[in-house]
């Protein structure tokens, strides 16, 4: 558990560099560095740049997003 923190904690800075100029990056980021398992960070993630290359982030902007994706 403790390597797995350590880990995200050293990847996010990564992770929200690249959702810069992505539609809904800003509550991305927001959210995304208040994540602290990966069963939570992965879907969220997915979710997110999955719905940044269809253009489906309406959700991301709702603070009720929930990490198994919009829709």
């Amino acid at each position: 558990r403790d390597h797995e923190l350590s880990a995200i904690r050293r990847f996010r800075p990564h992770l929200v560099w690249y959702s810069r100029g992505l539609r809904g990056a800003g509550a991305f980021r927001a959210r995304a560095m208040h994540i602290d398992t990966l069963a939570e960070l992965l879907p969220f993630c997915e979710a997110f740049y999955l719905g940044a290359a269809t253009g489906d982030l309406d959700d991301f902007n709702s603070p009720e997003f929930d990490v198994e994706g919009p829709g």
